[in-house]
């Protein structure tokens, strides 16, 4: 009877002994399971590396117009750099440049100068595609007539210094992969005030972004 209850016991104490072995390398195999899923679903250093971007922010793009204004052909570009503040607000610096051939009097136009502009997404909830657009630019303008007849002595170019002050509204349309197109109609409210331009008051412009 004795040896019974001792075998008993020694079962009983054997079959806890297991039982607690098991139950130690499941949780082990769990842990180590739970320290892999980070490693598996996220690469290493993916998720530090877009906090630690430091062009996050920024965007960068060029844009081109193109038109006839009363015997004017006009051609520019104008590649800008901006940082988004917030969704609601962005602004940017960039470099202008215009050509521009009268064809009556065969004159060649460059205009060239930096820009500041801000954009403002008055509803960024609603409708983010939607902006208003001010800019100030500041142009060199260099212009050459071969047919001038002003005179024996007169100078067959002249140059200049012109402000513009550009007010309007674009559209944008963003893509998955950062890139996107955009385009604006713009209004030179300095010519409200001095009557003349080089340019049309009116621009068109169309381009590509790419935001980081």
């Amino acid at each position: 009877m004795r040896i019974m209850t001792y075998r008993c016991l020694f079962v009983l104490l054997f079959s806890c002994l297991s039982l607690s072995s098991f139950a130690q390398l499941d949780d082990e195999v769990y842990d180590k399971e739970e320290d892999r899923k980070p490693l598996r679903n996220n690469r290493p250093g993916d998720l530090n590396g877009e906090k630690q971007n430091p062009l996050k922010g920024f965007f960068i793009g060029s844009s081109a117009g193109l038109d006839l204004w009363n015997s004017l052909f006009r051609i520019d570009f104008s590649p800008h750099l901006g940082y988004r503040i917030s969704s609601f607000a962005h602004l940017g610096l960039g470099i202008n440049y215009t050509y521009m051939y009268e064809m009556t009097s065969q004159a060649n136009i460059h205009l060239i100068g930096p820009k500041a502009f801000l954009r403002i997404r008055p509803l960024p909830q609603y409708w983010e595609s939607f902006y208003l657009h001010g800019e100030l630019e500041q142009l060199y303008v260099r212009e050459s007539n071969p047919n001038y007849t002003g005179g024996p002595n007169s100078p067959k170019y002249f140059q200049d210094i012109q402000p513009r002050a550009n007010i309007g509204f674009g559209y944008t349309s963003n893509f998955d992969n950062g890139l996107g197109i955009f385009s604006e109609f713009l209004f030179d409210i300095y010519y409200l005030r001095s009557g003349t331009t080089y340019v049309n008051p009116v621009t068109y412009r169309a381009g590509l972004h790419y935001g980081f």
